[in-house]
């Protein structure tokens, strides 16, 4: 073979190898043609590492430290070569460590687990690297620390070795002495007047018994009233809804005597009266004339008689307005009570009672028809949307027992207790028990009322 031959050969062989290694590093890369890919990891302080020292994961060297720089925003920019074989995830723990006992500088990765959230890390990502503080650092925080307590000492020296402090010293010894001698004289004084103390002592202790036993006593007479202990929150509840309650009232008594509604009633009367006159004129002129209108004349004072009692029914009633606001520490809420007695003119003895328990929640009707024996009231009629009658008792001094017996089914009864408070607004404290013989509600509260 010629030379020539020869040349053409290696030529061809040489631009073969050369198409080859363009070929490589454009399809692998720079980095994936050496087995490795690249990685930048930021850290606020190098520490002195660079270039070619390891990167270890577990004791194992994964990689080495390609490049170490700064970044554009002041901190340390590091670059690492990881080997291909190797996964890291972002979740994972980058730090710059040193040996113990060889002074070598090292990148160190910690994983973490779980892995399956996190995710993996591509070539040319960026992470964030941790400090991890070493001995240079330690000894430098422990001379800072070492410092300030040579400062706090001399500080404390200082303040010992000033003459003031020493003089107050002084004092505070005397002092002192002064007050053990009175300590020596207290207890002379004591033990003169041990037996003063003693006979004290056992009248202290006999009021405390009896004090004791009144307690206990009052503890189980409120036990079994079932009385919630709550009676300051049950009165600022019915202090709240008090408001409504005096609004309601005025609003009725306002309708009672509204100015217009009295004007068609007196109308209405004296249209009955004038009535009633003529009648009588009639009655008298037919009796004058002739016996055989007998039955007219009868019928004529037959309707005298009946327009006087309807003149007497068509006058307003008068209404007596009530409103209850209780708490049930057992039933874990509150009640609201509305009740309305109309008394009728001519019928002061009889009454009717209208209203609405457990307002905005049950909304259960009262319709009573009552009747006044002298201080107590007998009621017959529909008890919280039930037949049933009741009683309202005087107790004396203001008070008063209501008893309710309804539901014929079950027999239920409530039974309540009223003491007045006094004042211009008509309250008095009312406590008992709801639904007695079933649910046994035992309730407290406050009464609005005229």
């Amino acid at each position: 073979m010629s030379r020539l031959s020869e040349a053409k050969v290696g030529a061809i062989v040489i631009s073969a190898l050369v198409v080859l290694v363009l070929l490589s590093y454009f399809f692998l890369g720079p980095v994936r043609a050496r087995g490795v890919w690249p990685l930048e990891i930021i850290f606020e302080d190098a520490r002195g590492l660079i270039g070619g020292e390891p990167v270890r994961m577990a004791g194992v060297q994964i990689g080495v430290v390609e490049e170490v720089s700064l970044s554009a925003n002041g901190k340390a920019s590091v670059r690492v070569l990881i080997k291909d074989h190797v996964h890291l995830y972002e979740n994972y723990v980058f730090t710059v460590s040193s040996g113990a006992l060889v002074p070598e500088r090292f990148v160190d990765v910690q994983s973490v687990s779980p892995v399956e959230a996190a995710k993996e890390l591509t070539p040319g990502a960026v992470v964030e690297g941790l400090e991890r503080p070493g001995i240079p650092e330690i000894m430098n925080a422990a001379h800072s620390m070492m410092t300030r307590l040579e400062q706090t000492a001399a500080s404390v020296h200082s303040v010992v070795s000033n003459p003031a402090v020493e003089k107050s010293v002084e004092q505070l010894e005397i002092s002192t002495r002064e007050a053990a001698k009175m300590i020596k004289n207290l207890e002379s004084l004591v033990a003169e007047a041990r037996p003063h103390l003693a006979e004290t002592a056992r009248h202290i202790a006999v009021a405390g018994e009896e004090t004791q036993k009144a307690a206990s006593y009052l503890s189980a007479r409120i036990r079994q009233s079932s009385a919630p202990d709550e009676i300051e929150a049950a009165a600022v509840a019915a202090k709240e809804a008090a408001e409504n309650a005096r609004e309601t009232a005025t609003s009725m008594k306002a309708l009672l005597s509204d100015q217009t509604w009295q004007d068609d009633f007196r109308t209405s009367l004296a249209n009955f009266r004038e009535i009633s006159e003529n009648l009588r004129e009639a009655s008298e002129d037919v009796k004058e004339g002739t016996p055989k209108i007998k039955s007219i004349i009868e019928r004529a004072d037959s309707l005298m008689t009946d327009a006087s009692q309807w003149s007497d029914r068509l006058k307003p009633p008068e209404v007596e307005t009530g409103f209850d606001f209780l708490n049930s520490s057992r039933a874990d809420r509150s009640f609201t009570d509305a009740r309305f007695d109309l008394s009728f003119a001519g019928r002061k003895k009889s009454f009717l009672r209208l209203g609405v328990a457990d307002i905005g929640e049950l909304n259960q009707v009262n319709f009573q028809a009552g009747r006044r024996l002298g201080n107590n009231n007998l009621r017959y009629g529909l008890v919280r949307s039930k037949i049933g009658a009741g009683a309202d008792l005087s107790l004396g001094q203001g008070g008063r027992l209501s008893l309710d017996f309804f539901d014929p089914n079950r027999l239920r009864a409530d039974f309540t207790m009223e003491y007045p408070l006094g004042g211009e607004d008509g309250w008095g404290l009312i406590f008992g028990m709801r639904d007695a013989f079933g649910e046994d509600w035992g309730f407290v509260g406050g009464r609005l009322g005229e």
